[in-house]
């Protein structure tokens, strides 16, 4: 075997060994750096010792806030009216943040025979509205409960029916999928008089008699 032969085996051997330490080196960086530093895995405890795995956890947490950036929002969804198909479109704020405690308030609704009445609150988009009425004196009554919009551009007398029929009382929850007035329609099937009680919860004002101009809350939180 020449001198050059022994030279190129030996070059060979070295840049063989180099590379297995090389290949080595990044298989241990990975297992004790990257991974408790990316992923939260810590095979050797090094990356608790180091602060790596909490490094991980933070970095996991801004991803998590980042994703869910576009669903919370400080303030209301804007109003724009109808979509194309002429409704309310989807909303895509789901939590919005109040500097005041939102209302409880109880209200009676007084129906001579026969009578009919409209009682609504005004509902900001995207606020929820907790409820519950009963027919407190009297026999049941036909209601519909329902939304009409006053913000944003929406066809003519547009209104949306929330939930409807016969009964002595009902109890449930709405989003409002507009700004505008949500509420009931009250019609006594007797004739004798009626007592509807309503009790509402979440961020609404001016409950009123349909027609009437809204009067101070006169019901108070229980």
């Amino acid at each position: 075997m020449t001198d050059n032969t022994k030279m190129r085996a030996g070059d060979r051997a070295r840049i063989l060994r180099a590379t297995l330490w090389a290949l080595l080196a990044g298989a241990v960086i990975a297992v004790a750096v990257v991974l408790p530093a990316e992923y939260g895995v810590d095979p050797t405890g090094f990356g608790r010792l180091t602060g790596l795995t909490a490094l991980a956890r933070t970095r996991a947490a801004e991803r998590a806030a980042e994703g869910m950036a576009g669903s919370i929002s400080a303030t209301a969804p804007a109003e724009t009216g109808a979509d194309a198909g002429g409704r309310a479109p989807p909303l895509s704020v789901w939590s919005v943040a109040h500097p005041d405690h939102f209302q409880v308030q109880k209200y009676e609704v007084k129906l001579k025979g026969d009578e009919e009445l409209e009682y609504k609150a005004v509902v900001n988009r995207g606020e929820p509205l907790l409820y519950s009425w009963r027919v407190r004196e009297g026999s049941q009554v036909y209601f519909e409960f329902h939304g009409e919009p006053t913000e944003g551009i929406w066809p003519k007398d547009y209104y949306e029916s929330y939930e409807k029929g016969e009964g002595t009382g009902g109890q449930g929850s709405m989003v409002a999928p507009f700004t505008g007035h949500h509420g009931w329609y009250f019609l006594n099937l007797d004739g004798k008089p009626v007592t509807v009680e309503v009790e509402l919860a979440g961020y609404f004002r001016d409950f009123s008699r349909v027609g009437e101009v809204p009067a101070a809350e006169s019901a108070t939180a229980p």
